[in-house]
């Protein structure tokens, strides 16, 4: 037994008493102003009724009846009602019954015989007003009804129909029947039958009961819980319609209460949080625990589970699992894994008020850990900040990831607009390579076998890697090899051979480029692929035995051999650098013999006579040439001379007929002509004729003209000679082919012949000689002189000024010939290998098979950065390189690579350092900090006119290849424009980011030297930030949720309280708790309160009114065992209970019966003072006629008290 707790039976000793009733059937209460002993002995049933606690065991008034039955105010007997002091008569409509039991006070609730009875109040009278027949045949002895159930929308009752064996459902407001769904509850009997709200114990099964709203239905579901025994009840009669779990019996008074737990009566288990002590027979709280306010809550650093005390983590007060902390032991602090610390892990720092760790400056949780905010590294702990427009950064100048609208270039800052090469990426926000492109060194190069055209990477020849232009290769791909055509091939063409260094084809041993092919060096021959090296002295040869051309002062025989000097009859060919045969010789048989018409004299084969093959002189033919016949005077014709005809056997001419050979000719005979080999009659007036028409002598008085006619008078130009019988020529002419033209020396002018300029023969004008005189020489002037000219000499056989040793005539002038200049007027041998030179030194032509080199010398091969040009026969510069100062450096705008090769610098530049760097650009372009040219410089740089090179505008300064403004200044539309006052760092001319030294940044983003009121200084991150406890909202910093300003510091609210007035006032409670009229905060409101969840508050129940902190029930209204507030009888303002008025309302009157009326009854007058209806003078009251009670002891019928109000 235990004393004084809640919720146990208390058994009081009272030795004298009147009656005696067995333990458990008694009750003892107090309803209204009297005190009840209530005996439920199946033999001995009564109650008895006393105003005075002690005067209930002695003297009370008893009062038996057969069916007995109590509820709170209630006590109900066969019919009868008693209700504090007053009783009422049930009034049954439907059969008059003595057997009346008390089901559900609240709800109106009777049992009568067989039927569950609503009823209602009318006067001193309860009337049926619905009924439900239950059909058990034993009557009330052996009836089984449950306690009401409360659902969100109804309240139901059980009972079980012994007709159709099974249990039904009511409504409790009008008893209509509701069906079930689910399990079916089981009948064991009606003393196996456990109820706890909606919670129902069968045997050892358990069931729930939930009600489907939709369906209008009950809802029974069968749960693994259950009793560890099935129980028998003692044997109580109908208790067991009305018995709860759990409940106790109890009561108010005496002075040595024992309580016993109904559970202990069942022989069932502790409630929960206690346990058996070792004798098994009280309840104490279970280990790791301390009893507080009738429960036993587990001790601090222990947590309840499944009803056990658990240890929490290791430093715990206060945990939520036996892993996960929620508040710390003293010194210790909690982390964001709910353990408990004594110092915080990296990046947190300890939180003395909330006894946290929590996120350090400019850092935010996430993920159970405190990264530095976006825009911020951790160095060395503490969170710096990232470049401009940066959100991620592993340094402070290198960037990861930037800011919304910005790109990551691969210097690690951060743009808006991607350098040239790149561009943007939207899906990883950074500057990447463009197509056909890949990083190196922080450019974008197009990719290997690309090449930049205007900004595109356009692809080269195929098998290329690097090129100059889409179709010239500088340097092919693996296993390909870089022709001279500037093409890639897997297998090098003829005469070539790969290389593997310079992974070029080059020409094979013994070979030279020349002209895009290797032909064997001078010397040697292609022999099946191999250079063989030809015949001594041997330039080229056709094999190794054969030569074609000698070397220098060597000249090739007709054997293909090479000598010094040509074997006789063999000349030298300086120009062609072989033996011919000499003048007038042709070769036959290796030899040179004189050519047909030829004869040897001395060695030089002089010309026969014409058309003559064999003479015996230079003037005497012996045979002539085909076709040609040898005349008398020993020369060869085609035709035989007139008045000869050819002898084709002796090939020779000889007289026709009609013709005598005379002095060596066959003139046809006198009077005859030769007229095509036959001998015609002259013309008339001829002796001798030529032919038919021409005459050679005239008869007598004619004379003979040039045509060979007779004429009587001579023709112009003529003059008659009476000796000769002619016409001869005039005065200074002689006769030329049928014509007197003027003499030597005249030239016929308008028929008379004047004379020619001096010394000359022959004119074709006064002025132009043809033909000098004797002694004198013909000029390339047509003049005459007696000394030819410089650089003439005279020729004695023609007369004419001829060109000097070593000159050939041109332009009327006599230049030295081919490899020789004039040196004071002698033509002196150029240099070596040179057919044209200005001086014996310096060359300005070379020779076949040499090139003039700048040095003006010839070479066979042009030296480095030279490359031959077979049409100027000159050493030129290479592709994309120009002559200077006798180098050929690579052209404006390429560089040399280590191939040798010229290769275009970036667009626009005029001197690059690589291929990709440039250090001069082209005219109108300038230098960018990537190296590149631009016509216009990139945002935030200018062009500098004197260097060429985009610098910084003003108020800027490089930085990364960009150029952001001056601590101190922002960019605007491209211009530097100042921050404001004392600020390094601003986002516009009004807001700043970074205060100058000494200053710190407000939330209003200026700077100031000392910080507003709510803020403090941050050293580290140089702005005014919330004091402790504080947080930043609308640029101030009132203090946290859960805190007050308290003369500038945030002082803690009170418990659980988000909002205070004060540290012992709180206004506004933390999420799941409720403000109490007393300005605390709790998590379930007091008695009597309810929780608004709008406002937060505990406020008044239904049917209440806040007063003195406290909301009783409001006037007119009674606070049942439920704590609910029933409403009074009528026009009552304070009741005892819903039947019992204790004060009337205005203008009405307390009755003897409780009762407000308007009126007091007969013999009664109002008193205006009490408000009661009281007797008249010299009346005394009438009492109530009682009703007489049955005096059967047989059935007498006990009903258990139903409901636990705790005990104080």
């Amino acid at each position: 037994m235990t004393s004084g707790q809640t919720g146990y039976l208390q058994t009081l000793q009272y030795p004298q008493a009147a009656k005696s009733c067995p333990t458990p059937q008694i009750q003892i209460q107090k309803i209204g102003e009297f005190y009840y002993y209530i005996c439920f002995d199946q033999s001995n049933k009564y109650f008895g009724q006393s105003q005075s606690f002690q005067d209930l065991f002695t003297t009370p008034t008893i009062i038996f009846g057969d069916y007995l039955s109590n509820e709170n105010t209630h006590i109900v007997y066969d019919s009868n009602i008693y209700m504090n002091g007053t009783f009422y008569v049930i009034e049954i409509s439907f059969s008059p019954s003595t057997n009346i039991v008390l089901v559900n006070m609240e709800y109106n609730l009777y049992l009568i015989e067989d039927y569950l009875t609503k009823v209602q109040t009318a006067d001193q009278s309860f009337q049926d007003i619905s009924s439900v027949k239950l059909n058990n045949p034993s009557h009330i002895d052996n009836i089984l009804i449950s306690d009401a159930i409360n659902f969100q929308n109804i309240t139901i009752i059980i009972a079980y129909d012994y007709l159709i064996t099974a249990f039904r459902y009511f409504n409790v407001q009008n008893l209509t029947e509701l069906q079930s769904t689910g399990e079916t509850l089981p009948f064991i009997d009606y003393k196996t039958f456990l109820q706890h709200e909606n919670i129902i114990f069968i045997g050892t099964s358990q069931y729930t009961l939930t009600y489907i709203s939709s369906l209008n239905k009950v809802n029974i579901t069968k749960s693994s819980n259950a009793l560890q025994n099935s129980f028998t009840l003692p044997y109580f009669h109908i208790i067991y319609y009305a018995f709860s779990y759990s409940f106790t019996y109890q009561v108010f008074q005496g002075s040595t209460q024992k309580l016993v737990n109904i559970q202990q009566l069942l022989n069932h288990t502790c409630p929960p949080q206690f346990v058996p002590d070792n004798s098994n027979t009280n309840c104490v709280c279970r280990p790791n625990s301390t009893s507080q306010n009738q429960s036993c809550p587990c001790n601090p650093g222990y947590i309840d589970v499944n009803g056990d005390c658990q240890q929490c983590p290791s430093n715990c007060n206060v945990c939520t699992s036996q892993a996960i902390c929620s508040q710390c032991s003293q010194s210790y602090y909690l982390t964001v894994q709910q353990t408990c610390v004594s110092g915080c892990p990296q990046t947190f720092i300890p939180d003395s008020t909330s006894k946290r760790c929590i996120c350090g400056a400019n850092r935010k949780l996430q993920n159970q850990s405190c990264p530095c905010n976006t825009g911020y590294i951790d160095v060395n702990g503490d969170c710096q900040q990232c470049l401009s427009n940066c959100d991620v950064c592993t340094s402070q100048a290198v960037c990861s990831q930037c800011s919304q609208s910005y790109y990551l270039t691969v210097q690690q800052t951060c743009v808006s607009g991607c350098p040239q090469t790149f561009i943007p990426d939207s899906t990883s926000k950074r500057c990447i390579c463009g197509a056909n492109r890949t990083l190196q060194n922080q450019s974008c190069p197009c990719n290997t076998g690309y090449i930049d055209v205007n900004g595109d990477c356009q692809q080269c020849l195929s098998n290329c890697d690097v090129c100059t232009s889409q179709a010239v290769c500088s340097q092919c791909s693996q296993s390909y090899y870089l022709t001279v055509q500037q093409t890639c091939v897997s297998g090098c063409p003829q005469t070539f051979i790969p290389d593997s260094t310079s992974k070029r084809c080059i020409c094979g041993a013994n070979r030279t480029l020349q002209n895009q092919s290797c032909p064997c060096n001078t010397g040697y021959i292609d022999v099946n692929g191999d250079c063989q090296q030809c015949l001594s002295n041997c330039d080229i040869c056709t094999s190794q035995a054969i030569c074609s051309q000698c070397s220098q002062s060597y000249y090739l025989t007709v054997q293909q051999t090479c000598v010094s000097r040509c074997p006789q009859t063999f000349i030298p060919d300086s120009t062609q650098k072989i033996c011919i045969c000499g003048a007038n010789r042709t070769l036959q048989n290796q030899s040179c013999p004189c050519n047909t018409g030829y004869i040897d004299v001395n060695g030089d084969c002089q010309q026969c006579p014409s058309n003559c093959d064999v003479c015996t002189s230079q003037a005497v033919c012996s045979q002539c040439s085909q076709s040609y016949y040898l005349t008398v005077q020993q020369t060869c014709v085609s035709g035989c001379p007139q008045t000869f005809i050819p002898d084709s056997t002796s090939k020779r001419c000889i007289c026709g007929a009609n013709r005598t050979l005379q002095n060596q000719s066959c003139p046809c005979n006198t009077g005859y002509i030769d007229v095509n080999g036959d001998c015609q009659q002259c013309l008339s007036n001829c002796d001798v004729c030529t032919s038919q028409a021409v005459c050679s002598q005239c008869t007598q008085s004619y004379y003979l003209t040039v045509q060979q006619t007779c004429v009587s008078g001579c023709p112009q130009t003529f003059i008659p000679d009476s000796t000769s019988k002619r016409c001869i020529c005039g005065a200074n002419r002689t006769l030329q082919n049928q014509s007197c033209p003027c003499n030597t020396g005249y030239i016929d002018v308008n028929g008379d012949c004047q004379q020619c300029l001096s010394n000359c023969d022959v004119c074709t004008s006064q002025a132009v000689c043809s033909q000098c005189s004797q002694s004198y020489y013909l000029t390339v002037q047509q003049t005459c002189v007696s000394g030819c000219p410089q650089t003439f000499i005279p020729d004695s056989t023609s007369k004419i000024c001829i060109c000097g040793t070593n000159r050939t005539l041109k332009n009327q002038s006599c230049p030295c010939n081919t490899g020789y200049i004039d040196v004071n007027g002698d033509c002196q041998q150029c240099p070596s290998n040179c057919d044209v030179c200005t001086s014996q030194a310096v060359c300005s032509q070379c020779s076949q098979s040499y090139y003039l080199n700048v040095q003006q010398t010839c070479v066979s091969r042009c030296p480095q950065t030279f490359i031959p040009d077979s049409t100027q026969k000159i050493c030129i510069c290479g592709a994309n390189r120009t002559l200077q100062n006798q180098s050929c450096p690579c052209n404006t705008g390429y560089i040399e690579d280590a191939h040798g090769d010229c290769l275009q610098c970036p667009s626009n530049c005029d001197v690059c350092t690589s291929q990709a760097i440039c250090s001069l650009c082209s005219q109108s372009y300038y230098l960018t900090v990537q190296q590149t040219c631009v016509s216009s410089c990139p945002q935030t740089f200018i062009p500098d006119s004197t260097s060429k090179i985009c610098i910084c505008g003003a108020n800027r300064t490089l930085q990364n290849q960009s150029c952001p403004c001056n601590t101190g200044y922002i960019d605007v539309n491209g211009d530097c424009q100042q921050c404001p006052s004392n600020c390094d760092v601003c986002t516009s001319q009004a807001v700043c980011s970074q205060c100058s030294q000494s200053y710190y940044l407000t939330v209003q983003q200026t700077c100031v030297s000392g910080c507003p009121q709510t803020f403090i200084p941050d050293s580290t991150s140089k702005r005014c930030i919330c004091g402790a406890n504080r947080t930043l909202q609308n640029q101030s910093c009132p203090c946290n949720t859960g805190y007050i300003d308290v003369n500038g510091d945030c002082q803690q609210c009170p418990s659980n309280c988000d909002v205070c007035t004060s540290q012992a006032i709180c206004s506004q409670c933390s999420q799941s708790y409720y403000l109490t009229v007393q300005q605390t905060c709790v998590s379930g409101c007091p008695q009597t309160f309810i929780p608004d969840s709008t406002s937060k508050r505990c406020i008044c129940g239904t049917n209440r009114t806040l007063k003195n902190q406290s909301c009783p029930c409001n006037t007119g209204y009674i606070e049942d065992v439920h704590g609910d507030c029933q409403q009074c009888p009528s026009n009552c303002d304070v009741c005892t209970s819903q039947a019992i008025c204790s004060q009337c309302s205005q203008s009405y009157y307390l009755n003897q019966q409780q009762i407000c009326v308007s009126g007091c009854p007969q013999t009664f007058i109002p008193d205006s003072t009490s408000k009661k209806c009281v007797c008249d003078l010299n009346r005394t009251q009438q009492k109530i006629k009682k009703t007489e009670f049955a005096n059967n002891f047989n059935n007498i019928t006990i009903l258990a008290h139903k409901k636990v109000v705790p005990f104080v």
